[in-house]
């Protein structure tokens, strides 16, 4: 859904329609828990907020009411009437009846169908004393939008730790702005212009999920999760070097794991030396692995890789070679130095 930007010039808080804007509602309630949000955040991600009164329930078929907008706060043209129909994706409102007011958050053209969103803070005016507070206080709020949430883990083995102190970057709109989260976790950016941020932050060894931005309306909010997990994956890099001292360039490399039972070895690819002779695997899982040309079981000697089985630091068997052990956490192990032996005859028909 697109989230719709607060245009001043129609925010027309007070105003009252001499003549009745007709919507169509529904009333059902979602049978699931929800997560509810601020109603600076609402706010934002509704094109249309008023307050309106209940005239007719079922006019448009089982869950569906008619209501007279009577104040409105977003979105809506002073004097015009519409008839539309607007599926409600409230928890709170389950039941609907003639003459009964609510606040309403809806999404839509207002010359087309309007809709809701699952969990939406349309509810019963004597329910929306939070929302009132915020929605009557707009007029006299400071310009500016903020964004704000926590950072925590999502890991399995370490779920919900918070992370005070974290340097927290937001940026969008031209500027950049920098903020410590909390002894909770927390943060919070004020003062922001209406538009689009991205919200990141770094801890060594964890990682964050995507980077989705974030959209605020003037005097509206939202709100921006950032959830870590324990860096599981890393890069093992280095040089390596024909027994001239050469780079290898062109060379493949193998890298295995050192437990036998471990048999899926084609999860991480071979890799092809640079000009520099330069190598990297990427994203390796944790782990302890063998390095080397000719040890997979899928590679053998030909023209390509001239060379018997050879395993990192210099040696000749597994039993002899050095494993490249990847921790939890760790991001890197390298650079290595691995020097290939000599060549040896290739095989007719490698």
């Amino acid at each position: 859904m697109d989230l719709a930007r607060h245009d001043a010039a129609k925010l027309a808080v007070g105003a009252r329609s001499m003549t009745a804007l007709l919507l169509l509602v529904s009333c059902q309630g979602w049978a699931q828990e929800c997560v509810e949000i601020p109603p600076c955040q609402a706010y934002g991600w509704s094109s249309i907020v008023f307050i309106g009164k209940v005239l007719e329930t079922g006019t448009s078929g089982p869950g569906t009411l008619m209501l007279q907008v009577e104040r409105v706060y977003k979105g809506v043209p002073l004097g015009q009437e519409r008839v539309t129909i607007f599926k409600s994706g409230t928890c709170h409102t389950t039941e609907c009846r003639p003459g009964e007011r609510y606040v309403v958050y809806a999404s839509g053209d207002i010359k087309d169908v309007l809709y809701g969103y699952p969990c939406s803070r349309t509810r019963h005016i004597s329910w929306a004393q939070e929302d009132l507070k915020y929605l009557n206080g707009l007029p006299r709020a400071p310009r500016g939008s903020r964004i704000y949430g926590s950072i925590y883990s999502v890991d399995p083995d370490d779920d919900q730790r918070t992370f005070p102190g974290v340097r927290i970057e937001i940026a969008g709109e031209g500027i950049v702005r920098r903020v410590l989260s909390d002894g909770q976790g927390r943060y919070e950016v004020r003062g922001l212009s209406p538009g689009k941020y991205t919200v990141r932050a770094k801890i060594s060894g964890w990682e964050a999920g995507d980077e989705e931005p974030v959209e605020v309306p003037e005097r509206g909010c939202a709100e921006q999760i950032l959830a870590f997990v324990r860096a599981r994956e890393a890069r093992i890099y280095g040089h390596v070097y024909f027994a001239d001292g050469k780079p290898a360039t062109g060379v493949r490399l193998d890298l295995i794991p050192a437990s036998t039972r471990r048999q899926d070895m084609s999860v991480i690819p071979e890799d092809v030396a640079d000009q520099r002779g330069e190598f990297a695997f990427l994203e390796v899982p944790h782990g302890a692995y063998f390095l080397g040309v000719n040890i997979s079981p899928w590679s053998s000697v030909s023209e390509r890789r001239p060379f018997p089985p050879w395993f990192y630091p210099g040696v000749s068997t597994s039993a002899d070679a050095r494993a490249i052990v990847i921790k939890p956490g760790q991001k890197q192990a390298g650079p290595l130095r691995f020097t290939l032996p000599a060549p040896v005859a290739v095989p007719p028909n490698r």
